[in-house]
């Protein structure tokens, strides 16, 4: 029994450096609202894809992510939900900036965005493991791990944009979690 519970800890331990990294922070999540301008796009139409049109896309994703979270390793789900949303970020920062490009970007980050979190609580209550009698401790410290990811990438997404502007922002994000999620 020492063993096994040396064993979790070390697992516990692992989970709470994962969710520390930028790895899948998905931090654009909380700028797209800002950046209709540069993707020139309306300011109704911002509104409809921040607003509903993500709510239903990050649902919709955390559907999808739930049901591969019981056919897939739940860790490799959880950081290949957060390299391919780098990646649509890095598309998203070199191609042009088009109404289109913010209203698939938004809506597919988003999407991908439910996938990591499905992907995130599967994980947690994985490594906590049923007979932990600090469950509630593990998971609160795991929640508030990814949090500080989301806290300090949205920081640098924004000293991304105060430097090069919303491509910054979106080379920031992607390269950040893309180098992350691979170490």
């Amino acid at each position: 029994k020492a063993t096994w519970r040396a064993c979790k800890t070390k697992e516990v331990l692992t989970g709470f450096c994962l969710f520390l990294v930028p790895a899948s922070a998905e931090a654009a999540i909380n700028l797209f609202s800002g950046m209709g301008n540069d993707f020139h796009t309306s300011a109704t139409t911002v509104i409809w894809v921040t607003g509903a049109g993500c709510a239903i896309t990050a649902s919709i994703g955390a559907l999808l992510g739930g049901y591969a979270a019981n056919r897939v390793s739940r860790g490799y789900l959880y950081l290949g939900a957060g390299l391919t949303t780098s990646v649509l970020s890095i598309i998203m920062a070199l191609t042009p900036h088009t109404p289109i490009a913010f209203i698939l970007g938004a809506l597919i980050y988003n999407g991908l965005a439910g996938v990591v979190y499905a992907a995130f609580n599967a994980l947690g209550f994985q490594l906590v493991g049923q007979d932990s009698p600090v469950a509630s401790t593990q998971l609160g410290l795991f929640t508030a791990s990814t949090n500080f990811a989301i806290v300090y990438m949205t920081w640098g997404d924004g000293l991304g944009f105060k430097h090069f502007g919303v491509r910054g922002l979106l080379l920031v994000d992607g390269l950040a979690s893309m180098i992350s999620a691979s170490l």
